[in-house]
């Protein structure tokens, strides 16, 4: 919110995401949010559930929020540091 994003949370725990996200009208942004844990390898490990539609995964560690693009997951729990972000902008934009 403090880089001009409109937020909408999730009211019900059966949505498919948990927050929609927009600077533009025209162009909202489904974000799931998990805990998520930096492994020993500096990896990061995100349980995900299969049924979920988003375009972004906002994991939560203690101390920090990595953003990974859903086109890094390809079903995976484990994502490499090298593909999260600490701006929500920088993961929308990710090749």
């Amino acid at each position: 919110m403090s880089e001009g994003w409109h937020v909408f949370r999730s009211l019900s725990p059966s949505c498919p995401c948990d927050l929609v996200v927009f600077k533009d009208l025209d162009n909202p942004i489904r974000v799931e949010v998990k805990t998520a844990y930096i492994r020993h390898g500096g990896d990061i490990f995100v349980s995900m559930e299969k049924h979920n539609v988003y375009d972004v995964i906002a994991a939560v560690t203690n101390d920090q929020v990595f953003y990974i693009s859903a086109r890094h997951m390809s079903g995976s729990t484990i994502i490499p540091m090298s593909k999260a972000v600490t701006k929500l902008a920088d993961a929308i934009n990710q090749p």
